[in-house]
Order: C-alpha cells, then sequence, then structure tokens
C-alpha cells in the first residue's frame, strides 16, 4: 500500500465534512440600529400575509462592541416581550436575538429619552 492511497480516504473524509459544516452553518444576519429609551421590547416574526406574530423564548444577549462576545441576558415571555438590564454604564448597546429556525439578529440600541420601545423582527431561515 502506497502512502498515498493510505491518506487518501483520510483527505476526502476532510473534505467532505468540511463542506457540510460549511452548507449547515450558512445563517444570515440581520443587522438594524435603533433608538430607544430602554433595553426593553418585543420580538415578532411575519407571515406570508404580514401579520405580526408575537415571538415566545427568543434569547436576548447583550453583547460587547462589534457583537465580539455576548452574554445571554433574558428570554421573551409568550408575548414576546423583554428586559434587561445593563451593567453597562454607556448610551449604546449591542442586542442579539436567537431563536431556532430563523436568522440571527444584532440590533445596536442608542438610548434616548425621546426613543419608543424597542421591536424587533426575526426573520424565518426557511
Amino acid at each position: 500500500m502506497t502512502i498515498r492511497t493510505m491518506w487518501m480516504p483520510g483527505l476526502w473524509t476532510a473534505c467532505l465534512l468540511a463542506m457540510s459544516a460549511s452548507c449547515f452553518g450558512q445563517t444570515k444576519t440581520v443587522d438594524t440600529q435603533q433608538r430607544a429609551e430602554n433595553l426593553s421590547g418585543s420580538v415578532y416574526s411575519e407571515d406570508a400575509g404580514g401579520a405580526r406574530q408575537a415571538m415566545g423564548d427568543v434569547i436576548v444577549a447583550e453583547c460587547t462592541r462589534g457583537f465580539k462576545s455576548c452574554m445571554m441576558m433574558s428570554k421573551t415571555d409568550e408575548q414576546g416581550r423583554f428586559s434587561i438590564s445593563s451593567e453597562q454604564n454607556t448610551r449604546v448597546h449591542y442586542l442579539q436575538f436567537l431563536s431556532p429556525g430563523f436568522s440571527e439578529s444584532q440590533v445596536t440600541v442608542t438610548l434616548a429619552k425621546n426613543g419608543g420601545k424597542l421591536s424587533v423582527r426575526l426573520v424565518s431561515n426557511i
């Protein structure tokens, strides 16, 4: 048995694993910016007709600048509502919203007295 035939099956296996991981790992990230009075609001999706559906059990994480590292802070209730208390003493916050079957949503929130409530739309991966 030559060296070529010995390592060839391992090479094929490595290539297949890399290709399958890249195919399944493709999810779109939706980036938005909002102004809000505080870090509370609601998360929803839209059906084909454009009607809003509240999304429960969505993970809400607060991230460092640029969304480099995130820590789960809360989950939405059954009406899609959330509220978090940040330990970061800043006007700009980086929130990430995660739910299976939906694209990751990254929202840059600027706190302002005249801002409204946060409203985050998740987009289906299907």
